[in-house]
């Protein structure tokens, strides 16, 4: 009776450990809201440090690139995901889907608007999410 008792506990510790690291879509829309209201501060606290970036227009940045990259916008106007898609493979979450964004150069006050499929990759890692990878492919005619 012991025996199954503690393979029940086991067996059950097991799929709550699971069940707390399913990445769902709310967990990648409240991630996508702390990136649009402070990208640079997202940068530092939720990805990790070897961080990839690949824009549209083919630019790889790391992490601390990157963070230099967002200092020089005013943030996003528009931050918009659809069609995701979520596959989790054990403590690896894999999204795809479409991107809408736009944000103004601090600058020169220019707004880049960009329509692109987008992969990102995020891991579980001491109890939380961390987006380690980002890659995106413009849509044909989607950049103003």
């Amino acid at each position: 009776m012991k025996k199954i008792i503690c393979t029940f506990y086991l067996l059950s510790i097991s799929f709550i450990g699971f069940s707390q690291t399913k990445f769902t879509e709310k967990i990648f829309n409240n991630m996508m809201q702390r990136y649009q209201k402070d990208m640079v501060t997202f940068l530092k606290t939720e990805t990790s440090p070897d961080f990839l970036f690949v824009g549209s227009e083919g630019k790889s940045m790391d992490r601390k690139t990157f963070m230099a990259f967002g200092e020089t916008s005013d943030g996003f106007l528009k931050n918009d995901f659809s069609d995701i898609k979520i596959r989790q493979f054990g403590s690896t979450a894999i999204v795809t889907g479409l991107w809408s964004h736009s944000h103004r150069a601090k600058a020169s006050g220019d707004v880049s608007s960009y329509l692109e499929s987008v992969t990102e990759v995020f891991v579980f890692q001491k109890g939380k999410w961390i987006y380690v990878s980002h890659q995106s492919t413009p849509l044909p005619g989607s950049k103003e």
